[in-house]
């Protein structure tokens, strides 16, 4: 029998903030989908994060009838070019386990109007993530992390940096994708814990 235990909380949306090193077209060299946000410029999402945070340790000790702390934080602080940085990550696996066997797994990524986006979606875009949050308690320890289920891009912003444009007509508000078949397949909805057609937003 598995001595894994774990809780998921209810699925959470971010107000619009900047993409920092997305990798949604294909997994990081850790084998996940991901995407951080900055928090040294958005306290008030810090503050929201935490929150929700401490809510679900708090409903998690209920439900798994312990009160072991996590031994992570799932916000990372760090440097950039020597700039002090402060980011929460979310991330998807490429795989999960589905009766004993892995399956291929991607979060869904959809435009302003939530239909799939297609184009590579690079850092700086303005986007809104939904996520949950995984509280899991193992024999090696115990982690609270922030799970990826989708993204909405409403602004995108290319290779270079920049803008798609699509603002500047007066018919479309915000980013749309050129409506291309996607290259990857949505994840497969597990509970409450996936989405996949863009619903959360």
């Amino acid at each position: 029998m598995s001595t894994v235990k774990v809780y998921k909380s209810k699925t959470f949306v971010t107000p619009e903030v900047r993409a920092v090193f997305p990798y949604l077209s294909e997994p990081d060299k850790f084998g996940k989908f991901s995407i951080d946000v900055d928090l040294i410029g958005d306290p008030d999402l810090q503050a929201t994060l935490e929150a929700q945070a401490e809510d679900t340790l708090e409903k998690a000790f209920k439900d798994i009838g312990t009160d072991s702390q996590p031994s992570n934080s799932f916000i990372r602080e760090g440097t950039y070019n020597d700039e002090p940085t402060r980011r929460a990550g979310f991330k998807m696996p490429a795989t999960r386990k589905v009766k004993g066997k892995s399956v291929a797994q991607s979060p869904a990524v959809v435009d302003a109007k939530k239909q799939p986006v297609t184009e590579l979606v690079y850092g700086g875009s303005l986007v809104k993530i939904a996520y949950y949050f995984q509280y899991t308690l193992m024999p090696t320890g115990t982690y609270l992390s922030l799970k990826l289920k989708a993204v909405q891009v409403i602004e995108h912003v290319g290779p270079r940096g920049e803008a798609s444009g699509v603002d500047a007509f007066d018919e479309v508000e915000g980013f749309t994708s050129a409506g291309d078949t996607p290259a990857t397949t949505p994840a497969a909805s597990d509970g409450d814990s996936g989405i996949t057609n863009g619903s959360d937003f």
